[in-house]
């Protein structure tokens, strides 16, 4: 499925301002057993940042995920579009333990 485009607003020439507002916040701890993290309902764009090395899959609801299953998210942040399908984020640690933030931006 594709996502409605996103309405930025505008300035005073009507041109948008590339600028995005922080909406609901989940913030996790990361650990060896994967767990896992509803996304709003509203998300169209999430940031991620986490402070360790870890596995990720966004998508369906519960499903577990591991260095075989997901994808490898470096300590760091990164910006995602996500689909209307795409409801849970499910996480687990790479080597150590740490805590990861998942932030709706609009």
């Amino acid at each position: 499925m594709a996502t409605a485009p996103i309405a930025f607003h505008l300035d005073s020439n009507g041109n948008p301002i590339l600028a995005l507002r922080i909406g609901t916040i989940v913030n996790a701890a990361v650990t060896s057993s994967s767990a896992e993290s509803s996304l709003p309902t509203s998300a169209k764009i999430i940031e991620i940042a986490s402070n360790v090395d870890c596995w990720l899959k966004i998508g369906a609801a519960g499903q577990a995920v591991s260095n075989s299953t997901g994808f490898f998210f470096p300590k760091g942040t990164a910006i995602y579009s996500v689909d209307e399908d795409q409801v849970a984020i499910q996480y687990i640690q790479d080597t150590v333990a740490g805590r990861i933030s998942v932030v709706e931006l609009y």
